[in-house]
C-alpha cells in the first residue's frame, strides 16, 4: 500500500504544494486540480513535462490522475448525447496519456 495526497488539497501553488508532501514523507502524490491554476483536464504537451520534471526533482512518483470532467453522475448533460460522448472519449484519452507519462499505475 502506498499512502498518498491530491496536490490540489494544499491550494493552488503545485511547487509548494510537492514541497509540502515531500517534506512530510510522501513519496507519492496525486495529480487533479490545482496545477498552477490548471487541472489535469488542461494540461498540454510541454507544460505536461515541466510539471512532470517539478514531481521527479522531488523524488516523487505519481499515483493516479483524477478527474472531476469525466463524471457521468454530475448530471450537467445527457450521457447518450453522441456529441458529450465523443467530447468524454476525448478527455478520456488525454487522462489516459497524461497517466502512462507520469508513470501511475492507478
Amino acid at each position: 500500500m502506498k499512502l498518498s495526497a491530491f496536490t490540489d488539497i494544499l491550494g493552488g501553488d503545485f511547487e509548494k504544494a510537492l514541497d509540502a508532501l515531500a517534506g512530510i514523507g510522501l513519496k507519492t502524490i496525486d495529480l487533479r486540480a490545482g496545477i498552477d491554476g490548471l487541472n489535469v483536464d488542461t494540461l498540454q504537451g510541454g507544460e505536461i513535462d515541466r510539471k512532470l520534471k517539478l514531481v521527479q526533482a522531488r523524488g516523487l512518483t505519481v499515483g493516479c490522475v483524477a478527474s472531476w470532467g469525466v463524471n457521468a453522475m454530475s448530471g450537467e448533460y445527457e450521457v447518450a448525447d453522441p456529441v458529450h460522448r465523443k467530447l468524454m472519449r476525448a478527455r478520456t484519452e488525454h487522462l489516459a496519456k497524461l497517466a502512462h507519462a507520469a508513470g501511475a499505475k492507478n
